[in-house]
């Protein structure tokens, strides 16, 4: 389907493997017409990250010295998707590669967007944060997918059978939302993507490699701290 990076972005993870790769994102016109899609293109992650302009110059400064920003000023706000993905594959780079990626969409119908997962945040059910990790502690359930392999751009859609079969093991995980702004949700929207949608760090459950259809809109989240429980629904 049209939105294959939807699939794609949820988690590939490889981090310790020699070959990790690079998956540099940004939407594109396909020859098909004049649909939305996605391209992706693979590159051998080297350690050397991208110049960096000034708008991943200072949301990198913001992230490392703790110091978070009231908005980016508006010459160095991004002025497209494009933009703010080049914003996020300088910054990663310049935090040691990517681990996995982040997908959202506002709708079912809408082309969705995605942000790499810096490797070191993405971590196994288990791991214990340091206390002041994080500035916000948001927390999210989510469905994450590793997949078996890769689903490359082509002239024909992907079909829900051709994702399907791409996916490997379906995990429970827990994204810890965090922000390079004061107020996330005061800044534009082309700034929060290009702050990699304001993540934190992924945390994955263990995988299953049966059932791998999952219906995201129906499924039930408890949580708990300890013995207490904070929400169900």
């Amino acid at each position: 389907h049209q939105g294959y990076r939807k699939w794609l972005a949820i988690i590939a993870e490889a981090r310790g493997a020699p070959d990790l790769i690079h998956r540099k994102c940004g939407p594109h016109r396909d020859g098909a017409g004049d649909h939305p899609s996605s391209q992706c293109e693979n590159a051998p992650l080297t350690q050397e990250p991208p110049t960096l302009n000034p708008t991943a110059r200072r949301l990198l400064d913001a992230r490392r010295q703790g110091a978070p920003l009231a908005a980016l000023p508006e010459a160095e706000r991004p002025a497209d998707a494009a933009a703010a993905y080049a914003v996020q594959d300088a910054v990663v780079a310049a935090l040691g590669g990517i681990g996995g990626w982040k997908v959202g969409a506002a709708s079912p119908a809408a082309e969705p967007a995605c942000s790499p997962l810096p490797a070191a945040g993405v971590v196994a059910s288990g791991h214990e944060f340091p206390p002041g990790a994080f500035r916000l502690n948001g927390l999210e359930a989510e469905i994450a997918f590793k997949l078996a392999f890769d689903l490359p751009p082509r002239g024909s859609p992907y079909g829900e059978e051709d994702v399907l079969a791409a996916i490997a093991t379906v995990h429970p995980a827990i994204e810890i939302l965090d922000s390079r702004f004061v107020d996330m949700r005061a800044v534009d929207p082309l700034s929060a993507l290009a702050d990699f949608g304001s993540h934190g760090a992924l945390v994955v459950g263990p995988g299953r490699t049966v059932d791998r259809r999952v219906d995201q809109t129906r499924q039930p989240v408890r949580l708990e701290a300890g013995e207490r429980a904070l929400y169900e629904g």
